[in-house]
């Protein structure tokens, strides 16, 4: 019996079905002759089908076609992974802002169609931003001199050639498992010496860039983030005893070439230093001259933030970069409120500090932190402890002894120095830096022969200057108001400085003071000079 035969018995059997069906219903439901009809004509479509071959037809076509299209892939993927590298950067890591930077700089960056804006300053401040209008060079820091940061977009694709080989870049965003996302570039050249002449090309543009700027950077959870860019200042911009900046920036230097003596006698690579003294004299303002003078970033290690412990701290000091500043500012505030030898004891070992009282006046004493004595001691000196950085600790206390014994030694604390009250050569100094032009700005020993001016010559600028302001409420420095403009001789300035110096007691206030003192009569020296006197009178009274 061929199938034609099975199929006819099929619909046949079927339709007697039906039909029983229909007849035993009630009589108020009658079959419809259309009804059998159209069940009819579905049956006899359908079971064809169903003894054919045409389905299965479809179902091998479809998963060959599948099969086709994971092989083309999967070879795809052997092919990229053969003759491709793939080099990936990560956010945190230095490398990943020289990609970054030489994309932006790339000519064929230009003709990306897919970026994102961004008005932030980025990676190096606002030096790579592209400007939106001219240019106002009388002042750069005008609001007019806006400028946009063109960033290549997440999760696209940017292709590029280099020196003749073609490179793809790609930047992703990383589910890192705590809510968090993490930048991250892909990029994929042909060879390996291909990528590496790109990182060096990328690497010699970012340190050209960044020798404008010093780069912060602050703890952020489980790395080292990113902050800000601040200018560079040169050293004669911070006014110190004399000698006193140049001693300390040679000593870094000196430790900085080194390594390999050190690494020779087996002595640890590392330089600790302790700024201590009266606030405002410029202790952090040194640092910042330093990581300039010397090409290094700045990051902050904050023994108070939430969330740090001994192993957190430990952490931190090793990913620190091979060159850098770590910074520990106000240390003995630390000490005062949370470090201790161990967890137990909530108190310090070394006592109050000499100004722990006027603190405890301002603020609420903070909560106890996660930091021991040992961990910080393990951390900076420990077996794992990092080499090659710069540690600066600064402590606003007036003696050195407000730190352990054990965290001052050599070793940790290499250099001690102390900060004073501004001296009179500092005023002089700073009065000159004030009212002297920008290019009669001159760093000199000892006293200028043009600058000498006598008693009565000095008295007649005196008696010249304008008449005493009228009291205010308004307390604190002020800025001079525009328009007042001034010129006066060099000669004439360096005697004016001269004069400044004398009204001011030796080490009566700190450099900050003096340099608010000084914002009052940005354009009016001749009146600072005249109520120098009875401004430092009331200073003293303060103290």
């Amino acid at each position: 019996m061929d199938s034609s035969s099975i199929v006819q018995l099929v619909l046949s059997a079927l339709t007697n079905v039906t039909n029983t069906s229909f007849v035993n219903q009630t009589s108020s439901t009658s079959s419809s002759p259309l009804s059998s009809l159209t069940n009819d004509a579905l049956l006899t479509s359908l079971l064809p089908l169903l003894f054919s071959y045409d389905w299965l037809k479809i179902l091998l076509l479809g998963s060959a076609f599948e099969a086709l299209r994971r092989g083309f892939f999967s070879v795809w993927r052997g092919v990229v992974k053969g003759f491709w590298i793939e080099a990936t950067f990560e956010q945190d890591d230095e490398p990943y802002d020289w990609l970054m930077l030489w994309v932006s700089n790339h000519p064929s960056w230009h003709k990306a169609r897919v970026v994102d804006v961004s008005s932030r300053s980025y990676l190096l401040g606002d030096h790579i931003g592209v400007p939106l209008g001219p240019i106002d060079t009388s002042d750069p820091d005008s609001e007019s001199n806006l400028s946009v940061h063109y960033l290549p977009s997440r999760s696209e694709t940017y292709t590029l050639w280099y020196n003749g080989c073609y490179v793809q870049i790609i930047r992703k965003m990383q589910d890192n498992g705590d809510s968090r996302y993490r930048d991250s570039n892909e990029t994929l050249c042909v060879r390996r010496a291909v990528l590496h002449s790109l990182l060096v090309e990328a690497s010699q543009a970012y340190v050209t860039t960044r020798k404008r700027v010093v780069r912060i950077f602050v703890a952020d959870r489980d790395h080292w983030r990113s902050f800000s860019s601040i200018h560079k200042r040169p050293l004669h911009s911070v006014i110190l005893e004399p000698g006193m900046a140049e001693l300390i920036l040679e000593d870094a230097r000196d430790f900085l070439g080194s390594k390999a003596w050190y690494r020779e006698r087996g002595i640890p690579f590392r330089r600790g230093y302790f700024l201590y003294g009266a606030p405002g004299s410029g202790k952090t303002s040194l640092i910042h001259t330093l990581a300039g003078e010397l090409n290094l970033d700045v990051y902050i290690v904050s023994l108070s933030r939430a969330g740090m412990d001994d192993s957190t701290l430990i952490q931190f000091l090793s990913e620190l970069p091979s060159r850098c500043i770590a910074l520990m500012e106000d240390i003995d505030t630390a000490f005062q409120y949370g470090l201790n030898r161990n967890t137990s004891s909530p108190t310090s070992t070394t006592g109050p500090s000499p100004n722990s009282h006027s603190r405890s006046n301002d603020v609420d004493p903070p909560k106890t932190s996660g930091i021991t004595l040992s961990g910080l001691l393990n951390a900076l000196d420990g077996v794992a402890a990092h080499e090659g950085r710069l540690l600066f600790a600064t402590s606003n206390c007036k003696s050195a002894s407000v730190l352990d014994a054990a965290l001052r030694r050599p070793g940790r604390m290499d250099l001690h120095v102390e900060f004073r009250l501004a001296s009179r050569y500092q005023a002089e100094e700073l009065f000159k830096r004030f009212y002297l032009a920008s290019e009669e700005l001159v760093v000199v020993d000892g006293e200028d022969e043009e600058g000498e001016k006598s008693a009565e010559e000095t008295d007649v600028l005196l008696r010249s200057s304008e008449s005493p302001e009228s009291e205010s409420p308004i307390h604190g420095s002020t800025h001079a108001l525009p328009g007042q403009a001034f010129h006066f001789p060099r000669p004439k300035i360096l005697a004016l400085a001269s004069e400044f110096a004398h009204a001011i007691p030796e080490r009566s206030c700190s450099m900050a003071s003096l340099q608010g003192y000084l914002m009052k009569y940005k354009t009016r020296p001749e009146v600072a000079v005249r109520e120098a006197g009875a401004w430092a009178e009331t200073e003293a009274g303060k103290a």
